[in-house]
């Protein structure tokens, strides 16, 4: 696990960020996931998935979306999709590590205090006003399976320590051609490649400055213990 804020090296990028423009962006986000949950539990009912939306805030804020209940097992689900990307074909998901808006600056996929036994990972198109899902790709994959993978990928409990001291430092340090930039300003994305196509992903530019894994889509429908995809335009 991660250690915490105090005990890693400082990140600093030097960008100013627009709080304003980041509470918009908030804003928008949850006006869109308000959408993309009715979607969704109208996929977990034509399909037999039976599942209990959770309202509870201290639950939600321990990656408990929903619970889904089959044979007397119940199991904590959260729901994970990319809403600022729902028309892009994306062949990957991020999974967060780091983020200065959480506990401790963890992530909610390796934090202490999350209860999460299986994500549900929505890939997803939409029209251009946000209003119907038009196409979707919804997966059900336990935590436990995502975690041998990464684990397996080279994966390990400090490596965002490592990242951010390897971009501090780096100067001073001989190279790593498997850390490496793409962008600049606000676009700038620093990475480290890991087996198995998943990589250390940074998005500097971004208020929550978060570091994410990111997986191949492949590697992960791979692990799906349901899968449910379709075209749902009327």
């Amino acid at each position: 696990m991660a250690t915490a804020q105090k005990m890693r090296p400082r990140n600093d990028n030097g960008f100013k960020h627009d709080d304003a423009e980041y509470r918009a962006r908030r804003q928008q986000d949850e006006a869109r996931t308000r959408i993309v949950e009715q979607f969704m539990d109208d996929v977990y009912a034509k399909n037999g998935y039976n599942v209990t939306r959770i309202s509870n805030p201290r639950l939600q804020k321990q990656g408990v979306d929903i619970i889904h209940v089959q044979d007397g097992e119940e199991r904590n689900v959260d729901e994970k999709y990319a809403i600022n990307y729902y028309n892009k074909d994306l062949r990957t998901f991020s999974f967060e590590l780091y983020s200065r808006n959480n506990r401790d600056n963890n992530g909610w996929f390796t934090a202490d205090h999350i209860i999460t036994d299986d994500y549900a990972i929505l890939w997803f198109r939409a029209d251009d006003d946000f209003k119907e899902i038009t196409q979707y790709d919804l997966c059900i994959i336990p935590k436990e399976a995502i975690l041998d993978l990464v684990y397996d990928a080279g994966y390990y409990d400090e490596i965002v320590d490592d990242f951010l001291r390897y971009w501090e430092y780096r100067q001073y340090i001989n190279p790593d051609e498997d850390y490496y930039e793409k962008g600049e300003g606000k676009g700038l994305r620093r990475y480290l490649q890991l087996d198995f196509g998943i990589r250390i992903c940074q998005s500097v530019g971004l208020h929550e400055q978060p570091i994410n894994i990111v997986i191949p889509k492949d590697e992960l429908v791979r692990l799906a213990t349901y899968r449910y995809r379709g075209h749902a335009k009327k």
